[in-house]
């Protein structure tokens, strides 16, 4: 016989640990437990909360982005501007149109929309104060990216514009081209 097979009497053969107790058994459980842990979260997170960026008819959407670029094309062709301004003190949004721009109807409708979380949108209408001058009392309007439309309460024309809140003083909105 050979040395290494020979056992010294005083030694035990040395046996191995049960599978349990190793380590790359559980590493490679570990894989595959990963991914159900991650699949039950991401049903869990699908179900708790809704997807308000899907549309749900995208047939009526696309007929009323045809509605939106005739609206914004008016205002283009109106020649409609507009200065945007937001204390957060007073928590006032207030929007003023050139004077030379006559305007059908003494109120606008405004619409704060949320770039991510349609809870937060706003729909304002605002009064004409003076000469082409609108103040509301809008609330507070959290810091981030908005979407801005303004337009006639009529629905002829409309401009808009994606703007950072908080702003820093006015902030002129024009038709895009």
């Amino acid at each position: 016989m050979t040395n290494n097979m020979l056992i010294n009497k005083n030694q035990s053969p040395q046996t191995e640990p049960p599978w349990y107790r190793q380590f790359w058994p559980w590493f490679i459980i570990s894989l595959p437990a990963s991914a159900v842990v991650a699949g039950i979260t991401t049903v869990i997170i699908a179900f708790k909360y809704d997807d308000a960026l899907v549309v749900d008819n995208y047939y009526k959407a696309g007929l009323a982005i045809n509605q939106v670029l005739t609206q914004q094309d008016r205002a283009r062709q109106l020649g409609i501007t507009a200065m945007v301004g937001y204390n957060a003190d007073s928590q006032e949004l207030l929007i003023q149109i050139p004077d030379d721009i006559k305007l059908t109807n003494e109120t606008l409708k405004v619409r704060l929309v949320h770039s991510t979380q349609a809870s937060k949108d706003k729909i304002l209408l605002l009064k004409q104060k003076q000469n082409n001058k609108f103040v509301i009392q809008a609330g507070e309007i959290q810091d981030g990216w908005w979407n801005l439309f303004i337009e006639s309460i009529d629905g002829e024309w409309q401009i808009n514009q994606r703007i950072l809140f908080p702003m820093q003083g006015q902030q002129l909105i024009q038709s895009r081209s």
